[in-house]
């Protein structure tokens, strides 16, 4: 290893992030490209992967050249699409799905500081990625990090239900815990997983499996809650305690711990 690679072996494990550039106009590619140029300096590898651009030379790609191995671009689009060119077709859907596969690839593989998903949103709103092709990459990591068979599922959208279910046969599993991943164990709960009538609970019986159900939402999980506490003592440390607004002083902050309540 290098030196680099042991210091930030080193470094007390933390929760990644996820950040989202968009809007209308330039920028967005620009500002990933500048927390990129922070993360190689910082010691980290750090992957470009690019869903549209593939059919001209752009600047960033010979940028890149000079921070190489560190930092890695893979242009892997065929090029603008309407309004600024052609109508996307079947082989741009193909690319897409390629890039994306890359793309979980690298991310459950923690291979990398900092994975940067160019031009993902304009594959998932021209069609050419179902909006439910992030939930692969969260199961893969699911099943990194706990060390089991995790299956991810949806309550809405298109995702085909049919074959989570044939993975978990395949899987020769017989028994299956139904966690739904929501903060609140409400409606969705209640309806779209252990409801009677095609719900995920009757699915899964019908497919003749076990199914217990984990009635609690992610709301009374205390490490969810902590992190939300943590989230809300970081933001309470960057506001001023002095500054007055419209002439009145704040009141005095408390420290405020997981699983405290205020009235």
């Amino acid at each position: 290893m290098t030196e680099d690679e042991h210091r930030i072996a080193a470094r007390p494990r933390e929760s990644g992030l996820l950040i989202v550039h968009t809007g209308n106009g330039k920028g967005k590619t620009t500002a990933a490209m500048g927390l990129a140029l922070r993360a190689v300096g910082q010691g980290f590898r750090v992957l470009m992967i690019q869903f549209v651009k593939g059919s001209r030379h752009y600047g960033e790609l010979e940028a890149a050249k000079h921070l190489h191995p560190r930092f890695e671009i893979l242009p892997l689009g065929l090029g603008m699409m309407r309004p600024f060119g052609r109508e996307p077709g079947a082989k741009d859907r193909e690319a897409a799905r390629e890039a994306w596969e890359k793309a979980r690839s690298a991310i459950v593989s923690r291979e990398y500081g900092m994975v940067i998903l160019d031009e993902i949103h304009i594959a998932l709103h021209r069609g050419l990625l179902p909006i439910w092709c992030a939930y692969p990459a969260l199961e893969g990591f699911f099943r990194e990090t706990s060390h089991r068979r995790v299956f991810v599922g949806v309550v809405e959208g298109d995702a085909p239900r049919q074959k989570t279910l044939d993975a978990i046969r395949k899987a020769g599993i017989r028994r299956v815990m139904l966690v739904p991943f929501m903060l609140v164990a409400g409606t969705h709960f209640l309806e779209d997983l252990a409801g009677e009538e095609d719900s995920w609970r009757q699915a899964l019986e019908s497919a003749g499996l076990e199914v217990i159900l984990h009635e609690k939402g992610l709301g009374l999980n205390p490490a969810v809650v902590e992190c939300f506490a943590a989230h809300i003592r970081e933001a309470l440390d960057v506001i001023p305690t002095q500054v007055q607004i419209g002439g009145v002083q704040p009141p005095v902050r408390h420290p405020v711990s997981a699983g405290e309540r205020r009235p």
